[in-house]
């Protein structure tokens, strides 16, 4: 499987957690830094508030990725920047970015945007 493929898979299982409201498991696959910048309590909070505004997913599909060093205020290291195209019931065009970073053999969400 090529990098890019696996960081993608690994997004992508993350993304289960949270589409599944498993809020605390998410927190817990994250990566390191991701979890020393919020507690699994402030993440379930904001998750769930911004989750239940906008609905279930309803649809997903990639829209691109993008490999990088370099990520304005983290250390350098190996990213994944992706894109999906998200349908939500409450939103019907959303975009979602989940950073990956490499972190040991896996790859570890370092970040999560819904816009």
């Amino acid at each position: 499987m090529a990098q890019d493929d696996k960081a993608r898979a690994d997004a992508e299982k993350w993304l289960g957690l949270v589409d599944n409201g498993k809020y605390k498991d998410s927190w817990k696959e994250a990566s390191k830094p991701f979890r020393t910048q919020v507690t699994a309590e402030e993440w379930e909070r904001q998750v769930k508030g911004v989750r239940e505004s906008i609905g279930a997913l309803e649809s997903r599909k990639h829209a691109g990725s993008q490999a990088t060093k370099t990520l304005p205020g983290a250390p350098d290291g190996d990213y994944v920047v992706m894109t999906f195209n998200a349908k939500f019931a409450n939103k019907a065009s959303a975009i979602e970015t989940v950073v990956v970073s490499k972190e040991g053999g896996a790859w570890r969400v370092a970040g999560y945007f819904v816009r």
